[in-house]
């Protein structure tokens, strides 16, 4: 990272792309302006307009309980690949905290609370106030890079909050770096960003990787950041509408849950880590955002940056597969063509992507004549190809991802299936020379 002072920089955030939807039909922008309470109400709007296929960009100017407007589903109609974003080599840059919109106002928790934001409730199950659209930010001690991933964060009291962190995910690496050198781990939870950057901080790569240079990638443009004020070496976006600062400590822990995940169950409680917030700053007015577990919004996040990552790390150079499909939750199809690959191994992919994803637990593999997204067709390869005794892999005790209703203590196993054809079998058909010749009309009644 760099200082920076000229205009040459992304300068989009939250409410400009709000801006561009001023005008915009009901089909595109909702605006609410009768007060709504969190208790489940703005998750009923969101499901209720699922229902009748609508997913549009939703503001609730007024939510019980707290001064700020509220935006949810404003990532739900997107649909951009971010596969080259890495490699554009754009890096973001710093610009001072006179500049950064996102210095406008700043506090501390003495005089702030968490219990200023929208309470919000998703599901029966759920007993505590979450927040779920925070980006938050971490540093590697080790390698200085920045990460960028969303976690639900489970509202406690005034100033802390119960984290959850994918197993091995890449801010669950970062705490343990920092807990090793005996540290807490300062972090930023970011709320209210631009869409296209919310996608742009899904797509994970190594460790080592810098989060800000796949957003500035993603943007065309350098991202503007500008210095925490719990830690100068952590930088956090400067067109932001809210950053909430503050650490994880080593070993404090709090029961957190329940909560509907994404699949469409609820996780139950666990001991997770705890966030002491101690900073917050936010622009003029800030609106809240706000993202609705497993509903259209969360669920076509996922799916988007999981394509574009899978297709980055193992798809884009290897020809062999000349289709991918996510059909179901932690299920992977693959369409391969030996042809254009030669020595191409479909089981060795298979193993990487459920050795490394912690999101797959299932994979299958086709010839390039299956249709992957009709039922019959993949249904019948699996029936037809596949001997269960030498086609099938089941790698046991594997690491699991948390919200899996049916892993035991973190634990899980994982199934690969090659379903092509061994020999290739021979299709009962007409000759072609009767096809060719042959014409329905002469011998039925119109």
């Amino acid at each position: 990272m760099t200082d920076h002072t000229d205009n040459a920089l992304s300068t989009l955030g939250l409410r400009e792309y709000l801006a561009a939807l001023e005008g915009k039909p009901a089909s595109q922008y909702q605006v609410i302006d009768k007060p709504i309470s969190p208790d489940w109400m703005t998750t009923a709007v969101v499901t209720g307009l699922a229902k009748k296929l609508r997913s549009p960009v939703i503001r609730f100017e007024q939510v019980d309980g707290s001064p700020y407007p509220m935006v949810t589903n404003v990532c739900a109609s997107l649909n951009q690949r971010f596969v080259d974003a890495a490699a554009a080599n754009i890096h973001g840059v710093v610009v001072s905290g006179d500049v950064a919109p996102i210095a406008q106002c700043s506090d501390r928790f003495k005089t702030f609370s968490l219990r200023q934001l929208p309470q919000l409730k998703y599901s029966h199950a759920q007993t505590e106030p979450y927040i779920t659209s925070a980006i938050v930010v971490g540093r590697d001690p080790d390698s200085g890079a920045h990460n960028l991933s969303y976690h639900r964060l489970m509202i406690m009291d005034d100033q802390r909050a119960a984290i959850y962190m994918t197993p091995n995910g890449h801010l669950d690496q970062i705490w343990h770096n920092f807990s090793a050198l005996g540290k807490p781990t300062p972090l930023a939870a970011v709320i209210g960003t631009h869409p296209v950057w919310c996608y742009a901080a899904l797509i994970a790569g190594p460790l080592e990787l810098e989060d800000y240079d796949v957003v500035s990638g993603v943007l065309d443009a350098p991202l503007a950041l500008t210095s925490s004020t719990i830690d100068a070496e952590l930088l956090v976006p400067a067109y932001a509408e809210m950053i909430l600062e503050g650490h994880i400590q080593p070993s404090e822990t709090a029961s957190e849950g329940p909560f509907g995940e994404f699949l469409g169950y609820v996780a139950d409680k666990a001991e997770r880590p705890v966030i002491e917030f101690t900073q917050v700053r936010h622009r003029e007015a800030p609106i809240y955002q706000d993202i609705v577990a497993g509903q259209v919004e969360h669920l076509t996040m996922s799916s988007i940056s999981l394509r574009a990552r899978l297709h980055r790390d193992y798809f884009r150079d290897n020809p062999a597969v000349v289709e991918f499909f996510l059909p179901a939750p932690m299920t992977i199809f693959l369409k391969i063509d030996q042809t254009l690959q030669p020595g191409f191994d479909a089981q060795a992919m298979m193993d990487r992507l459920l050795e490394n994803e912690a999101y797959l637990k299932q994979a299958y593999c086709f010839d390039a004549d299956i249709d992957l997204r009709k039922q019959a067709s993949v249904q019948t390869a699996i029936a037809c190809f596949a001997q269960p005794a030498a086609d099938v892999r089941i790698f046991e005790n594997q690491d699991g991802n948390g919200v899996d209703p049916s892993e035991t203590d973190g634990r899980t196993s994982k199934i690969s299936v090659d379903a092509r054809s061994k020999v290739p079998p021979t299709r009962s058909e007409l000759p072609d020379a009767v096809m060719a010749s042959f014409d329905l009309n002469e011998w039925i009644r119109k």
